[in-house]
């Protein structure tokens, strides 16, 4: 299970992205990247929604995202996401 952590209020919003990014990592071991994409995505917006533009939060939902583009080639825009994360984590 991932860390994603939230106020009370939002803790459901914390269990839906925990199970989005688990499934994320399940179809990106099986290499279904595309089918993945969809639900990285979701769990960024759901996160996105929830706390400030350069919250920790965010990190573990942009590297996934990050990762599924450019695990289907989509390089430019794995790149954007990676470097959001850094800026993140600085």
């Amino acid at each position: 299970m991932f860390s994603i952590i939230f106020c009370a209020s939002q803790r459901g919003h914390a269990e839906d992205v925990d199970a989005l990014l688990t499934r994320v990592e399940a179809l990106y071991d099986q290499e279904k990247f595309e089918e993945a994409i969809p639900l990285a995505e979701q769990a960024l917006e759901i996160v996105e929604a929830s706390v400030a533009p350069d919250h920790p939060d965010l990190i573990l939902p942009l590297w996934w995202l990050g990762n599924v583009y450019y695990a289907v080639g989509r390089y430019d825009e794995a790149e954007l996401i990676y470097k959001r994360t850094l800026g993140i984590e600085e």
